[in-house]
């Protein structure tokens, strides 16, 4: 009967053979029709008049108990993210514990009746992803090298003018009514450039001196500073005092007088420095003279051949504090300086400035450091090309210049973020 051919093997070979058998075919094909009774023929011509799809008709046609268990419980309908084939559920759906994307998932069939009811419910579990564990609070995360470093850093570009006024106030080490300096922080530039909305340190500087001087008419720059370093500028004040029927002049020439004995290297600068790599020796003298090149905007110096009358002298003590093969802790002492000095002269010793992007590299290259230096401040090679430079201009000695001022000697600390590269390295070490 049509029950037996779950396949449909008979009708398919009745249709697939050749025309001249097909009297034959036929033939056993009515006979075969005859065999059904007419409850079967009732049902199977209701079957076809009801347009059922392919898969309702072998349902209807060869699993009659589906059909009655269908009529028993009532019409299956989709839920939230169900099917409404009973064969997906009993057949096809997922068993516990699978799940490809590491979540619980469910998935839910609805069986409805007049009266009554029933919910299937189908329910895989991953073990869900282990939590990271954190030593400190909830929302506690391991800085990276360059985060720390950051955190440590002046500032600068998160506040204004009335915040930086008021910073640079707290910074000013030394301030006796003719000499001003003020301790200025990394990322600050002095003055000029290409960015005429940026604050400069030489416009605050009048803003503090309204403060801390009023009765001072203005600053007149003796020592300034790059963008990129840290350390003491160093102003005199102009001060006008009027009397009866005469006016004078107060510090009218002490500028030129201590820019006069800078140039006769009377006046002593010290600068820290951290260093790729290790100096020759404890103590020597860098005596390069050196040619200035401008490209694109950009300063750079050369060393200078000797018979180059273009090279200009300049005169750099190194001593080294602490230090291996990797990294060194150094002290430089110039009795006069140009622009750059420092970081071209270290640049060739072999040892150049950490952060250093013009002389640090060969041919304009990103300095490349050591595995040792990347380890211990826990950068990778492209965060590397992102450090500042390590240099601070800590202490400038000026000797007597006149019988009744005595010399004098100014100090500024360490900032933060060099004490931090410091302990990173294992470099910190008191001065004597």
């Amino acid at each position: 009967s049509a029950h037996d051919d779950f396949f449909g093997i008979e009708y398919i070979q009745s249709t697939s053979q050749s025309n001249e058998n097909r009297k034959d075919e036929g033939s056993q094909e009515k006979r075969e029709v005859k065999r059904y009774s007419i409850e079967e023929r009732r049902e199977l011509s209701e079957m076809e008049s009801k347009k059922m799809s392919g898969t309702e008709f072998m349902d209807a046609a060869f699993f009659p108990e589906v059909r009655e268990r269908k009529e028993e419980i009532g019409e299956w309908s989709k839920g939230e993210e169900g099917t409404k084939s009973i064969w997906e559920e009993q057949y096809f759906q997922r068993r516990e514990g699978y799940c490809r994307q590491n979540r619980i998932e469910r998935r839910i069939w609805y069986c409805r009746n007049d009266d009554r009811s029933m919910v299937v419910e189908e329910r895989s579990e991953k073990r869900p992803k282990k939590e990271k564990e954190h030593s400190g609070g909830e929302d506690e995360r391991v800085p990276s090298g360059l985060e720390s470093i950051r955190s440590q850093s002046f500032p600068v570009w998160k506040m204004n003018e009335n915040q930086l006024v008021d910073a640079l106030c707290e910074r000013v080490v030394y301030n006796d009514g003719e000499i001003f300096a003020i301790d200025k922080p990394m990322g600050l530039a002095y003055s000029g450039g290409k960015e005429s909305g940026k604050l400069r340190l030489c416009g605050l500087a009048a803003r503090v001196k309204d403060r801390l001087l009023p009765k001072c008419e203005r600053l007149h720059p003796v020592l300034s500073l790059e963008k990129a370093y840290s350390g003491i500028t160093l102003f005199t004040t102009f001060i006008l005092a009027i009397k009866v029927y005469c006016i004078s002049f107060s510090n009218r020439l002490l500028q030129s007088e201590l820019v006069e004995r800078m140039k006769h290297g009377e006046i002593t600068i010290k600068t820290e420095c951290i260093v790729r790599g290790a100096p020759r020796t404890d103590r020597f003298f860098i005596e390069a003279p050196l040619i200035k090149s401008t490209k694109e905007g950009q300063i750079k110096l050369y060393a200078a051949r000797k018979d180059d009358a273009r090279g200009m002298g300049a005169t750099t003590g190194v001593k080294k504090i602490r230090g291996n093969e990797a990294h060194s802790h150094v002290e430089l002492e110039t009795r006069s300086e140009i622009a750059h000095q420092l970081r071209a002269h270290l640049a060739l010793s072999g040892t150049p400035l950490i952060g250093d992007g013009v002389y640090g590299g060969k041919k304009g290259a990103p300095m490349r450091y050591p595995s040792q230096i990347l380890s211990s401040l826990s950068l990778t090679r492209n965060q590397s090309t992102r450090l500042p430079m390590f240099i601070h201009r800590r202490e400038i000695s000026i000797p007597s210049i006149i019988s009744t001022k005595p010399g004098i000697s100014i100090i500024a600390p360490l900032p933060p973020h060099f004490t931090l590269l410091l302990k990173k390295l294992s470099l910190l070490k008191k001065m004597k």
